[in-house]
């Protein structure tokens, strides 16, 4: 197909690019009060306003390298038709331009985890609720965040319609069956948009939490109040002791009057808090992605990668509890536990499993992706039937085998029945489990227990690694998830079961 282009046109195009592309700073709030649950909930905005501010600005110079590489190919391609037009009037023949200048790298950004916000209040009394209360400077600057996200919603909508509209330009200017640029730009496009979303909802949740601080408060006696009424009691009680008892039924409204403010500070608290941790911004980091490139960069599918742990790490062995098993208590500060399939009592941890989507056990897996090589990518199933995938490019340092099969040696699978086999010595201990099954072996069990039966291992294992081909064991036995051998289950056959052609159990 012969490549026809518009230089002028496409120059405005990556003018488009460049001219929306800015850094984006974080907004910041200030907790309302010095209580928990303001503290918690302020944390986790500043801390999903920091991701959202390095995806943006990521985002931003994905678009300034787009904009380059389409400056570059407009250049390139009248720079050829040029030396086209001239070698054909010459009757030389045509000359070879000089390709475009490389295009720079994009580092990855750096996102930081948001922060959870503690499942229970801490018990106080409400008295100590209503000095936390009104300790701190109120719910302005949560005000001013949502603003300063609202504007930032509002010109990414701009920008993804501006960006979109590039991408239309580039195919309606540069016409050339293998190019991607177009397709591209309105993705990213798409991206800007969904981000545009996500600001949103940052300046909602920054309002709900001013707005839930504030009826608090309302509802809160304040400190002034309780030194009114413990200073009302204590004249009461005065009065109790000076007069034998006559006022007993003054020191009985009072008491109540201090017992009364007590229950509604904590009730008070108690409903701040509820209304906080139950829309926190923790599933946030899952629909918060890396923007996809125009030219050049961007790895993997997308999915934003912590940065506390990146591939190459070590990974902590799962938890793993057995059917229905509970899982280990979720840390208020750290990474949490996801359960791998309903009731499975298997636990991961979703930080070290870069890129984890659950779905409803038994629905298809998310579509394939690219990476900037333009190599095909798709998604692994963590346990058949579980409902929880991981792309490919997670498992880089596993082998995938049919679930059952033999594991390589010195590998382990990574949970029960996976058929995902990972080296040893990448696995390690989580503190809640400190003594995980088989931790530390480097040998099936039964290979080095009295079975019954020879192998040509020798004396448990020979001096040089042993293949796989070399795991020899008598039929029937069978290996768990950590390399353990079991002997068969004998259902009894033959003369023991009525026939049925059973085998004596060894």
């Amino acid at each position: 197909m012969a490549i026809t282009f518009d230089a002028a046109a496409l120059i405005t195009a990556a003018g488009r690019l460049s001219g929306d592309a800015q850094p984006h700073a974080p907004a910041v709030a200030e907790p309302p009060g010095v209580d928990m649950t303001s503290v918690s909930a302020v944390s986790q905005l500043n801390g999903a306003s920091a991701a959202l501010a390095a995806l943006l600005t990521h985002g931003s110079a994905v678009r300034e390298v787009g904009a380059l590489a389409l400056s570059g190919t407009a250049a390139t391609l009248s720079g050829q038709d040029e030396a086209n037009a001239a070698g054909i009037s010459s009757s030389t023949g045509p000359s070879s331009v000089s390709a475009p200048a490389p295009l720079p790298s994009i580092p990855a950004p750096s996102v930081p985890s948001i922060p959870t916000v503690p499942a229970a209040l801490a018990p106080l009394p409400g008295e100590a609720h209503s000095h936390a209360l009104y300790g701190g400077p109120g719910s302005s600057s949560l005000h001013s965040f949502a603003e300063q996200w609202e504007r930032s919603a509002a010109l990414l909508r701009q920008t993804a319609a501006s960006t979109t509209q590039a991408g239309d330009e580039i195919d309606a200017n540069w016409e050339d069956s293998k190019q991607r640029a177009g397709a591209n730009t309105r993705r990213h496009g798409e991206w800007l948009s969904h981000m545009s979303e996500q600001a949103d909802t940052l300046a909602n949740h920054a309002r709900s939490v001013a707005q839930n601080f504030e009826t608090a408060k309302q509802s809160t006696p304040s400190p002034q109040e309780f030194t009114q009424a413990r200073q009302d009691l204590a004249q009461a009680m005065r009065r109790f002791q000076a007069s034998g008892g006559v006022n007993a039924v003054e020191v009985q409204q009072k008491t109540e009057n201090l017992a009364r403010k007590q229950a509604e500070a904590t009730a008070a608290a108690a409903d701040y808090h509820c209304s906080v941790s139950s829309s926190t911004l923790s599933a946030m980091g899952d629909t918060i992605k890396t923007a996809p490139p125009i030219a050049g960069g961007g790895d993997g599918d997308g999915e934003v990668q912590s940065a506390g742990w990146k591939p190459g790490d070590k990974r902590h062995y799962p938890i793993v509890r057995g059917p229905g098993g509970l899982g280990p208590a979720q840390p208020p500060d750290g990474p949490g536990w996801v359960e791998i399939g309903p009731r499975s009592g298997n636990f991961v941890r979703p930080d070290e499993l870069p890129g984890l989507k659950i779905l409803n056990p038994g629905d298809l897996g998310p579509a394939p992706f690219y990476d900037r090589s333009g190599g095909e990518h798709r998604y692994v199933e963590l346990v058949p039937g579980s409902g929880a995938w991981v792309p490919d490019t997670t498992l880089s340092d596993a082998q995938i085998k049919a679930p059952g099969a033999l594991g390589p040696y010195g590998s382990e699978e990574y949970l029960p029945g996976s058929g995902i086999w990972m080296p040893r010595e990448d696995l390690i201990p989580d503190p809640r489990d400190p003594t995980p099954p088989n931790y530390g072996q480097t040998v099936p069990a039964g290979f080095t227990q009295s079975t019954g039966f020879a192998t040509s291992l020798g004396d448990g294992w020979d001096d040089d690694p042993v293949t796989e081909a070399e795991q020899i064991a008598p039929p029937g036995w069978s290996q768990d998830y950590h390399g353990n051998w079991s002997p068969p289950v004998i259902t009894p056959g033959g003369a023991m079961g009525g026939g049925g052609g059973g085998r004596a159990p060894i």
